[in-house]
């Protein structure tokens, strides 16, 4: 089951202080916005929310000079700003009590969420800008009562700014609320009880867990119980899945004989599989029952096999040859396999008065040689003290 690592949480933690400092920066271009500044040099500047939302909104300076140039005389609708100031001010109090609410939370919170303590000074950071835009939203109501004497033609003026009035309430409210759900979230990314899944949102509510979570999971953690790369003793068995079709559920790779195996050592090499048993290599590809079959050995050496035997040669070094012991009986067997990695034929001869018979014809002792090329076995019988018979 996949988890929500710390990695994860800081890239999260990151982009949520990212989508802050957006805010905070097109908040003070738009507060130090000009008259004709802009993108558009008609004094409206972009406005984004945490959802990365933008609208353009005309600044301040702008507001008040286009009350300055088309108030003469607006009266008749100071009752009408003083309500949008009214209205202002009564935005700027929620969220100021939006922000002591937070500040008593983080006053509560446990040492276990300090990896979500930046997710909450986010938090309150979005409060201080909607803040602030209450405050400019105040601004612009005082810049329009202080053109109250103004004529009645500024109506439409008077309109623009009870409109930007109310956009900056909205604004503050938006912040408000992104303010209280990221709280909500980093309480939840901090507090989950242990074993339990983060809801979505924020979760996935399937495969994520808190801070407390993994914490509680690191205090208990005992590193005793868990083998380690460099190699570790089991005290009970060892069950591996099971084999599919996909993959086997044990796998010892391809390799080299060790040097000096020890009792009990298994390994792979390029066309078999041996183990040490009581002092010899063995192949685990012999026959027999019951602890029986052929006891292997790595030749790389001119040698002499002997009944029951197997040898694996490898004659990188060199061709040399391989004798068949002076003495025979029936049903003596000998195995000689010749490795893919030798880098020529090897020559097999069988003593005077033995011979090896095979559907290529006879070979005679002390006379002729079986030649094996590399990556070739042959499987010897005797039938009696002078025959052998490939098998």
């Amino acid at each position: 089951m996949a988890h929500f690592t710390n990695v994860q949480l800081a890239e999260a933690i990151n982009d949520l202080i990212q989508a802050d400092v957006d805010v905070k920066t097109n908040m003070q271009a738009w507060l130090a916005g000009v008259v004709g500044g802009g993108p558009n040099t008609d004094g409206e500047y972009p406005l984004i929310d945490y959802q990365a939302n933008s609208v353009l909104t005309k600044c301040p300076a702008q507001l008040e000079d286009d009350v300055a140039n088309e108030v003469t005389g607006a009266l008749g609708y100071k009752n009408e700003a003083d309500a949008a100031q009214t209205a202002s001010e009564t935005a700027q109090t929620a969220a100021e009590a939006a922000e002591t609410a937070a500040e008593l939370a983080e006053a509560n919170a446990v040492v276990a969420k300090d990896t979500a303590v930046t997710a909450k000074n986010d938090a309150e950071s979005a409060r201080t800008v909607a803040i602030a835009q209450a405050t400019a939203a105040a601004a612009s109501a005082v810049a329009a009562a202080a053109s109250a004497s103004a004529a009645s033609s500024s109506e439409t003026a008077a309109g623009t700014a009870q409109t930007a009035a109310e956009l900056a309430e909205t604004n503050a409210e938006t912040a408000e609320i992104a303010a209280e759900l990221a709280e909500q979230y980093a309480e939840a990314w901090a507090n989950t009880i242990e074993d339990t899944l983060v809801a979505n949102p924020p979760g996935d509510g399937t495969t994520e867990y808190s801070a407390l979570h993994w914490a509680a999971k690191a205090a208990t953690f005992n590193p005793v119980l868990y083998a380690t790369l460099a190699g570790a003793t089991f005290t009970g068995p060892l069950i591996t899945e099971d084999s599919a079709t996909g993959a086997a559920g044990f796998n010892i790779p391809t390799g080299v004989a060790p040097t000096s195996p020890n009792q009990g050592d298994i390994w792979v090499v390029a066309d078999d599989i041996l183990a040490r048993i009581n002092g010899v290599s063995t192949s685990l590809l012999g026959g027999g029952g019951g602890g029986g079959g052929t006891a292997w050995e790595q030749v790389s050496g001119a040698d002499t096999i002997a009944a029951g035997e197997g040898f694996l040669v490898t004659n990188s070094g060199g061709a040399f040859d391989i004798d068949l012991e002076a003495t025979i009986a029936a049903d003596d067997e000998y195995i000689i396999h010749n490795s893919r990695d030798s880098t020529g034929a090897e020559s097999i001869e069988p003593n005077t008065g033995h011979t090896i018979k095979g559907t290529g014809g006879d070979v005679v002792g002390d006379t002729d040689t079986l030649v094996l090329a590399a990556g070739e076995t042959v499987h010897l019988v005797a039938v009696s003290s002078s025959i052998l018979e490939v098998v």
